[in-house]
């Protein structure tokens, strides 16, 4: 299984946002197993609902410290975890 943890992630858009979601639909269109975890924004819910038949997505909503926390807790339970890539160290500290 592939993670992706990011704070850049669509709906927003811009340069980091497009490529993590560019990297995982590559990996889940060659067949990998891909989990994302990203930071809640407005209109993420009917976005992921686009997407959750190629990747599943969680949400972290919150201050920032709870965010961390709540997505470094999530990566750390997924035993079956092989790669995991960060959109910047700051997604990865905790």
């Amino acid at each position: 299984m592939i993670a992706i943890s990011a704070q850049a992630f669509p709906p927003a858009s811009g340069g980091i946002e497009d490529l993590m979601l560019g990297l995982a639909q590559h990996a889940a269109g060659r067949g990998r197993e891909v989990i994302v975890l990203a930071d809640a924004k407005p209109g993420a819910a009917s976005f992921d609902a686009g997407t959750s038949e190629m990747f599943a997505t969680f949400r972290f909503g919150g201050p920032r410290p709870l965010r961390r926390f709540f997505k470094a807790r999530k990566l750390w339970s997924l035993a079956d975890v092989t790669t995991v890539f960060c959109d910047s160290w700051k997604s990865l500290e905790a």
